[in-house]
């Protein structure tokens, strides 16, 4: 199977993990996985959320609390519970993007760690 948001956002760890504080910071946020109805609604009482971005950085800068990070493909599009979720964060000192490439995601993570 072809899973290019995936590899891309693999790559976007990687990167991280080669370059250290504060980049090794970072941690995803495994929300999208296919379930059972049963396995749906425990992860749902266990506060599983829909939309919630795929990576948290969870440092301050720049005046902000810390970075989420929606990874896309190339192709990829932003659902309504993910702008919603981007929407909620940005209002409460928080950045958050969406990225459609590692390289992307790494520029945003430098340019946020400055």
């Amino acid at each position: 199977m072809n899973y290019p948001e995936s590899d891309e956002q693999k790559r976007v760890i990687e990167w991280c993990r080669w370059n250290k504080y504060p980049y090794d910071r970072i941690y995803a946020i495994e929300n999208e996985r296919k379930a059972t109805p049963q396995q749906s609604s425990r992860r749902k009482a266990m506060g599983v959320r829909s939309g919630v971005s795929d990576l948290f950085l969870p440092i301050a800068r720049q005046g902000h609390h810390g970075l989420y990070i929606e990874m896309k493909s190339k192709k990829g599009t932003v659902s309504k519970s993910q702008e919603q979720f981007i929407k909620e964060v940005l209002s409460e000192g928080y950045i958050a993007c969406v990225c459609y490439s590692a390289d992307d995601a790494i520029r945003v993570l430098q340019d946020y760690c400055k």
